[in-house]
């Protein structure tokens, strides 16, 4: 008898993770329908992402009314009520997301790097990417900056897609690193990249200020879940140039990313999630002498007595002006070393 009511004891002990198992796994389908492996694991990752995708939408972070002081000052980011609707004139990201496939080139940019955007567009262009062109997308952070990027030059000829954010309007202007303008701009960049991660898509996220001379997808292999860029100095991430597969992990990051308390654009906080979760993703930093920073070019170049970037070697496969601030001393330092691939007068 006793034997008996100890096995019928562990036999209700048992029933909730029975019931996890038929409720919360065996349901996931595919997008058509059928049971996929990769599927499963999507349905798994919405359910340990919800709490922390509901910090998007919680209304003790302000809202992106006021962009100039809401996101400047260290609150996640948003959607809000008042922006372009799907079907609008201005195209959004949900609008889009059947014309992308893995992996996605994303920019996101306002009028006053435009011209930085169409030089990194030149620089793709370029590129004969394996076994062919990635998606590029291109969110413009206000509706000028949307009208430029739609009426491109007759000879860049790649394609890409140009969307309205949905996060609320931000400045027009080419505010320097740090500044209020300028934060309120990359603070949104979590919330794109997570977007895109939902939809089972890979993300190249490449600031403006940036030109690729090569194909950095092969690069991209291996366990790393994130693949990133050096920043000024060793042990520090550079947000304007990284590499994310998708997956539970780095939805989680991207999270935890855009509610980092840190007040400094979008690469402080990028770093806090990174030391945060350092023991449940794997983060691999990019070889220096291949993806290069503002310093290292910098510091390379004079090496080379100012000489063009074709007298490096090994030849750099992204060249990242960061650290040189100003947008005309950056567009002056691409143009001294060739790397000026947009007409002069763009």
């Amino acid at each position: 008898m006793r034997r008996r009511v100890i096995c019928i004891t562990l036999a209700i002990m048992q029933l909730p993770v029975v019931w996890f198992f038929i409720i919360r796994i065996y349901p996931s389908r595919g997008r058509n329908g059928r049971h996929s492996g990769r599927s499963m694991s999507r349905n798994i990752e919405w359910n340990i992402d919800e709490s922390l995708q509901q910090s998007l939408r919680a209304e003790r972070f302000p809202r992106i009314e006021d962009t100039n002081t809401a996101t400047s000052k260290g609150a996640s980011v948003q959607r809000e009520a008042n922006v372009p609707e799907s079907g609008s004139q201005y195209k959004i990201v949900s609008d889009v997301i059947s014309e992308l496939t893995s992996p996605v080139i994303l920019h996101s940019v306002n009028l006053g790097y435009s011209d930085m955007l169409f030089n990194l567009l030149y620089s793709l262009q370029r590129i004969a990417f394996r076994p062919k062109t990635p998606s590029i997308l291109v969110i413009c952070a206000e509706k000028s900056c949307y009208h430029k990027m739609s009426d491109p030059p007759d000879d860049l000829t790649i394609d890409y897609i140009v969307v309205l954010t949905d996060l609320g309007e931000s400045n027009k202007s080419a505010a320097g690193y740090k500044v209020p303008e300028f934060n309120v701009l990359v603070r949104k960049k979590p919330v794109y990249v997570q977007t895109l991660l939902k939809e089972d898509l890979d993300v190249l996220f490449v600031d403006s200020d940036i030109v690729l001379l090569d194909d950095p997808f092969p690069h991209f292999r291996g366990k790393g879940d994130i693949f990133v860029q050096q920043g000024y100095k060793r042990g520090v991430h550079n947000s304007g140039f990284f590499f994310m597969s998708s997956s539970p992990r780095t939805l989680h990051f991207t999270s935890v990313w855009n509610n980092s308390p840190g007040r400094e654009g979008d690469q402080q906080n990028f770093n806090i999630a990174a030391k945060k979760l350092k023991k449940k993703i794997k983060i691999t930093v990019l070889p220096t002498q291949r993806f290069m920073n503002g310093n290292v070019f910098q510091a390379r170049m004079d090496n080379l007595d100012n000489a063009t970037w074709y007298a490096l070697d090994p030849k750099p496969i992204e060249v990242h002006a960061n650290v040189i601030h100003g947008h005309d001393t950056k567009r002056q330092l691409l143009q001294k070393y060739d790397l000026w691939f947009a007409p002069p007068d763009e």
